[in-house]
């Protein structure tokens, strides 16, 4: 009432994040963030029972320094995917996060144990954990899969990263009939929302 042109300021602001955090309160808006298509409201929901005919599949980003993570991902009749679980060990998103120091053997172990009772087709594995760092031993890749967890190796050809990122702006993007993105995440994979 004080200022009519209040929220005319605000919808002119500069940048999308400044317009998202000051005019809806949406502080999950920073300025250059890797995918801003993300939203709390939109591509996060509550847990439910994966249909038993729904593909599914995992995919694990290792590190014992930073951070190891496997995401299981389920994708529904109408092609969109849900990533229904995390797993996540080693070194912290930030320093407030605690993850238990886990070996390559001890993770694989982990993820068998947590999938035991899925329908998991195949699990996807950076290709570097493939590689032989100067010891005579397994490498990190053989190491899980001496217990028994299997992966393709990831594509590491030329574009391959840039290629996934603008899949992944596709995945979260609203389409214009459906009004809905084609990548939800269960709201019990905090690491992954807080990497977004």
């Amino acid at each position: 009432e004080n200022n009519p042109q209040y929220l005319a300021i605000l919808a002119s602001l500069p940048t999308d994040a400044l317009r998202k955090a000051w005019l809806y309160g949406d502080w999950d808006a920073i300025e250059g963030m890797a995918f801003p298509e993300f939203d709390n409201n939109i591509h996060v929901v509550q847990p439910f029972k994966i249909p038993r005919g729904w593909m599914k599949f995992r995919g694990c980003d290792w590190g014992f320094a930073s951070m190891a993570c496997c995401l299981w991902l389920a994708v529904d009749y109408d092609n969109n995917i849900y990533v229904y679980r995390e797993y996540a060990a080693n070194g912290p998103i930030d320093r407030n996060d605690v993850r238990p120091k886990q070996t390559a053997d001890v993770f694989a172990r982990s993820i068998l144990e947590l999938e035991k009772d899925d329908q998991v087709r195949y699990g996807v594995l950076d290709v570097s954990t493939w590689a032989h760092r100067g010891d005579n031993g397994p490498s990190l890749a053989e190491e899980m899969e001496m217990q028994g967890c299997f992966w393709r190796q990831s594509d590491r050809s030329p574009g391959s990263r840039k290629a996934a990122k603008v899949l992944m702006h596709k995945l979260l993007k609203i389409d214009e009939y459906t009004k809905k993105p084609k990548i939800f995440i269960f709201n019990t994979c905090k690491s992954l929302i807080k990497c977004l």
